[in-house]
C-alpha cells in the first residue's frame, strides 16, 4: 500500500531549551494510520524524531499528531470512498 511520510520537528529552534547546547538525533518515533481519499487507500507514517543535548540530560520532541476517533474515521471514509 502507498505510503506518505510526514515529519513532525519539535517546535524549538535546534538548540536544547535547558542549556542552550545544540541537539542531536538519538532516534525516531513511527507510526502509521491507514487513510483515505476518494476511490484510493493509503498509509500515513507519522515521524517524531527524537533530539538529546551532547551537554546535558535534555530530550525534545515534537507532541504527537492528533488523530481523529474509529468512528469518526469511518464515518468520513464512507463517505468519500465508497
Amino acid at each position: 500500500m502507498p505510503r506518505r511520510t510526514l515529519v513532525h520537528s519539535p517546535q524549538s529552534d535546534c538548540n536544547c531549551e535547558a542549556c542552550r547546547h545544540g541537539l542531536r538525533e538519538i532516534g525516531q518515533d513511527v507510526s502509521e494510520v491507514l487513510d483515505c481519499e476518494p476511490g484510493s487507500f493509503h498509509v500515513v507514517r507519522h515521524v517524531r524524531p527524537k533530539l538529546a543535548s551532547a551537554s546535558c540530560s535534555t530530550i525534545s520532541q515534537a507532541p504527537a499528531p492528533t488523530r481523529p476517533s474509529i468512528a469518526a474515521w469511518q464515518a468520513d471514509c464512507s463517505r468519500t470512498c465508497w
